[in-house]
């Protein structure tokens, strides 16, 4: 036992244990230093190797075959804007771009191909183009003078090339120019009478012959309003081989128009605006 000093009590040691330091936290400064980046990853080897993807030369056969292809792709053409397009650089434009879309998808999305568009590729395409449009014409010219009544009625003492011209001329001229695309008949005073307009049934056959006889109905898309839209275009088109049709026939001597020029192009511009 501890006699010997002063009594001593014992120290009464604390429980708890000191919490570590926390680390001193900078404030984030709300604007970032002028031209910090705001993040640095490493690009992937994908983004690299998309950009530096090799171009893919087309075979002989796969160039022909996209020229077939293309040959009736160009059809799409007749259901829009570009229907009658006459402009040497704009024509060359959409040509390219319809053998472009008709290349085979069959080797991947977004591949890069070498230019393999010639001129003579560019030709064979508008060729297919011309003759697809020319189904109008030909419709018009077998079946026009019936149509449209341009013989002289029975007994008639004025003669057949007078009549014709001036029933061409009160139907394609007088009016609104565009009476041959009405349902109209004429009064005792030989003067134009429409009934309805933009419903002759030449036109229409001539509408319904190119589409769905003709099996281009899948031109004309998939919606409704894509439908009535297209179908405008058509409507012109018909509208414009009819006048060419007529104005042959107004002619002393018939005088085949190419379907073509600037004058056709005015021609398509006023039919596309009927409703």
């Amino acid at each position: 036992m501890h006699t010997m000093g002063p009594a001593t009590l014992p120290k009464k040691r604390d429980s708890r244990r000191p919490m570590p330091p926390t680390t001193r936290m900078a404030p984030y400064p709300a604007t970032r230093p002028h031209g910090a980046s705001v993040s640095e990853q490493p690009i992937s080897e994908s983004s690299t190797s998309s950009t530096s993807q090799p171009l893919i030369k087309l075979s002989k056969d796969v160039i022909e075959q996209t020229v077939k292809a293309a040959m009736k792709l160009v059809t799409r053409e007749l259901f829009s804007e570009n229907a009658m397009t006459i402009g040497k650089a704009s024509k060359k434009a959409i040509l390219t771009q319809v053998i472009r879309d008709a290349v085979p998808r069959c080797v991947g999305p977004n591949v890069m191909f070498e230019d393999f568009i010639l001129n003579k590729h560019c030709t064979q395409v508008a060729n297919a183009l011309s003759v697809t449009r020319g189904k109008f014409v030909e419709f018009a010219r077998d079946s026009i003078f019936n149509a449209y009544r341009l013989f002289p009625p029975l007994h008639s003492t004025t003669p057949p090339i007078v009549y014709r011209k001036r029933v061409i001329n009160k139907i394609t001229v007088d009016v609104d120019g565009l009476v041959f695309m009405h349902i109209y008949t004429f009064n005792q005073d030989g003067e134009v009478v429409i009934k309805a307009k933009f419903q002759h049934p030449f036109i229409m056959s001539n509408v319904i012959q190119f589409i769905w006889y003709g099996m281009r109905s899948e031109f004309l898309g998939k919606t409704e309003e894509e439908k009535l839209k297209n179908l405008k275009f058509i409507w012109a088109l018909a509208g414009a081989a009819t006048f060419c049709s007529l104005e042959e026939q107004a002619a002393d001597t018939v005088n085949v128009d190419r379907f073509g020029g600037g004058g056709m192009q005015q021609e398509v511009s006023r039919h596309s605006g009927c409703n």
